[in-house]
């Protein structure tokens, strides 16, 4: 498929952001409510520097150190400027 904006999309999908690697699996862990889902959550936590420990919930609304504000807040940012990338 030649996509006239490919270049765009690329660029837009290479910004650096865990967002798209990160939100599917708290929208697992929303969706099942298992502990296995919110294992899986927890650990990517971790990587936030966020104690593992805490609930799902809890860690999206915590802020990361070095970041300004939650990490939901930070990936609906992060979705935001993708969005504005593919659609300029």
């Amino acid at each position: 498929m030649s996509a006239s904006n490919v270049e765009d999309l690329r660029s837009a999908f290479s910004l650096g952001s865990r967002v798209f690697d990160d939100l599917p699996v708290f929208r697992n862990f929303y969706a099942h409510r298992s502990e296995y889902t919110a294992m899986k959550a927890r650990r990517i936590a971790y990587k936030y520097g966020i104690p593992v420990r805490e609930h799902p919930t809890v860690i999206l609304c915590r802020t990361s150190p070095g970041a300004s504000q939650a990490v939901i807040l930070e990936w609906l940012d992060d979705i935001w400027a993708t969005v504005q990338m593919v659609c300029d």
